[in-house]
């Protein structure tokens, strides 16, 4: 039987596909040796209650945030949307076409700076 000399392939969506934003990943090697990686988006950190005085015409004045914690500290949220579980060789590859893309685009910047 002859091999074939390519092999198409079809991309269908899956009922639960979307696009979700990624500030940066979390994770690293599960005890079954995957890869694990988390990938999350940073946001300000939402106090769990806001208190607002009333001003004496009835209208809200502005709301006085509890800093959640620490009250000298700045806090942000990483909000986790995704995890992503593969085989090493295929974190691998997955990686080196990420940055094969992110390169792309800053050749797509550079041209368009050029063109300016």
């Amino acid at each position: 039987m002859d091999q074939p000399d390519r092999i198409n392939f079809r991309y269908v969506k899956d009922d639960g596909y979307r696009i979700v934003p990624a500030s940066g990943a979390h994770g690293g090697i599960t005890p079954d040796r995957q890869v694990i990686a988390h990938l999350f988006v940073e946001l300000s950190a939402l106090p769990e209650t806001v208190t607002q005085e009333a001003t004496s015409d009835g209208k809200l004045a502005q709301p006085k945030a509890p800093t959640p914690g620490d009250e000298g500290a700045r806090w942000f949220e990483r909000r986790l949307t995704v995890g992503i579980l593969m085989a090493p060789d295929k974190a691998r590859s997955i990686g080196q076409w990420l940055i094969a893309q992110a390169a792309r685009v800053e050749q797509a910047k550079q041209a368009d700076e050029g063109h300016e």
